[in-house]
Formats: C-alpha cells, structure tokens, sequence
C-alpha cells in the first residue's frame, strides 16, 4: 500500500520539479542566422531586379491645392475635350477625393494641355510623345 502511494505522489512530484527547473534555467540564445540572412541578401542582389518605371512616356501631374477640386477637374476635363483628347476617370474605393484622371491627346495638343495644367498642378514626370499621343495621369491627391 505504501508503495503504491509513492508511486502515486511521484508523478505529481516530478512534474513540479520539472516545471520549477524549466522556469529555473535561462533559455537558450536563438541560433545565429546573420550568414544565412546575408547569403539570402546575395542571392537578392545577384537574381532579382528592381522593378523599372513605366516606359509609356506618361506625364504625371500632381494637383498643388486641393481646395478648388472641382473647379480645376471641370477645366482639365474640358480642355482634354476640346483637344480631341481621351479621358478615363479611376475614383479610389475610400474616398471621393482619392481620384485620378487619365488622360490620351494627340501630341500637337500637348503644349496647350500642359499650359492649363501648369497654374493647377505640380510636374513629377515629363510627358513623352508615344506614336503620335501624349498619355498624362492627373492626381487630385497627395501621393
């Protein structure tokens, strides 16, 4: 019977003890991984390239005051119009106000299109002719 009892005590017993020692020791220190971050870091530089900018000679326009939106929309969207131009407005999901306007004329028109655009909107890329037509993304955000 006594026996028994013992056999009964000691498990409760050696699992306290075990749950003392755990807490008791320090942990381990994490394995180095400072040659394999670097050998992967090589291997991101030898294989992989940044991604390069478009190459469709996109004008990017970024509007400078956002306080007169809707009247500065009004005048690109007809001056795009009267330039035989192409329009394709994206509006973002959360907001009205996150919009861009996308917009294709013929180049000869680009200098008279760049002119309204000037007084309204700050130039982050210069549009390039491509076959013919001028692309320009016009931003009514801040980026």
């Amino acid at each position: 019977m006594i026996g028994i009892l013992l056999v009964a005590l000691a498990v409760p017993l050696t699992l306290v003890g075990l749950g003392i020692q755990k807490f008791l020791t320090k942990p381990k220190s994490p394995p180095e991984i400072e040659g394999l971050r670097s050998s992967l870091e090589q291997a991101v530089e030898k294989n992989w390239k940044a991604p390069e900018a478009l190459a469709d000679g996109r004008g990017i326009f970024v509007l400078s005051s956002p306080e007169d939106l809707p009247s500065v929309r009004e005048a690109v969207v007809t001056s795009a119009q009267q330039l035989q131009g192409l329009l394709l407005s994206a509006t973002g999901a959360q907001s009205q106000e996150k919009t861009r306007l996308l917009v294709r004329l013929p180049a000869a028109n680009a200098r008279r299109f760049e002119a309204v655009l000037r007084p309204h909107f700050d130039q982050k890329h210069p549009a390039e002719p491509v076959e013919g037509f001028c692309f320009y993304e016009l931003r009514f955000f801040a980026p």
